[in-house]
């Protein structure tokens, strides 16, 4: 949980996790049987388990976006539906848990990896603000009241 970056507010979520992939490993007790399969006469399918904490985009619904936005968020997987099908996904731009079937994991990437990325690019807050960076060309402290009125040289390319 400390290598995935988990907030105390999900560790309960990280617990049920574990329970759930407990009861999909086979155990000695059981005669190599995990209890999924002991209990539903199948073997549980070890293509839908993911890295608990894994980066994933969860399909948005058609009201929560517009054309020109994008149809998934990035969010971060906490674990499976109990009480519906589908994975439990915590999206920090609403502030919320989705349960949805139609997610793409990134199961190599976690998601407080590009968590930093993710806020300063979906922040409504303005693209500068480091005041080191200087704004205006010839402004010794990033903010003037006189801006450069000089247009820049242009300096002329040879077609090839």
């Amino acid at each position: 949980m400390i290598s995935a970056s988990c907030p105390e507010k999900f560790w309960g979520k990280a617990a049920l996790n574990v329970v759930y992939n407990i009861n999909r490993l086979p155990t000695l007790v059981l005669q190599n049987l995990s209890p999924f399969e002991r209990l539903f006469g199948k073997s549980p399918n070890y293509s839908l388990l993911w890295p608990f904490g894994c980066a994933c985009f969860v399909l948005l619904n058609p009201s929560e976006h517009t054309k020109l936005e994008p149809r998934a968020r990035l969010c971060c997987f906490l674990g499976y539906g109990i009480e519906h099908k589908g994975y439990q996904c915590w999206d920090p731009v609403s502030n919320k848990l989705r349960i949805s079937r139609h997610v793409t994991f990134w199961e190599n990437t976690t998601f407080s990896s590009l968590s930093k990325f993710h806020n300063s690019v979906t922040s409504e807050s303005l693209f500068f603000t480091d005041s080191s960076i200087e704004l205006f060309l010839g402004s010794d402290t990033g903010t003037s009241d006189v801006l450069n009125t000089n247009p820049p040289t242009l300096v002329p390319v040879e077609p090839v």
